[in-house]
């Protein structure tokens, strides 16, 4: 992980860089607290922007890389 790119209310957004290769992306980093039960509509809300993401493919909308659940928090890798 790299410099903080954007923060919002629910994540932070960082830059980061492929070690194999040196391509840029950006991480949307989701905190355990946002994924805790009580929580459950932010959950959805996240499950519904990663199937939306997945199932775009256009050069005007930004590329999912992949999608990782880890140490209680959720990643996002997009293109930057």
């Amino acid at each position: 992980m790299g410099s903080v790119i954007g923060k919002g209310s629910t994540a932070t957004v960082y830059r980061c860089r492929r070690k194999s290769g040196g391509e840029t992306f950006a991480t949307k980093v989701i905190g355990e607290e946002q994924l805790r039960p009580e929580y459950q509509n932010l959950a959805a809300q996240f499950e519904s922007e990663i199937q939306a993401l997945r199932s775009c493919v256009h050069p005007n909308i930004i590329r999912l890389e992949d999608a990782l659940l880890s140490e209680g928090k959720l990643y996002l890798v997009m293109e930057h």
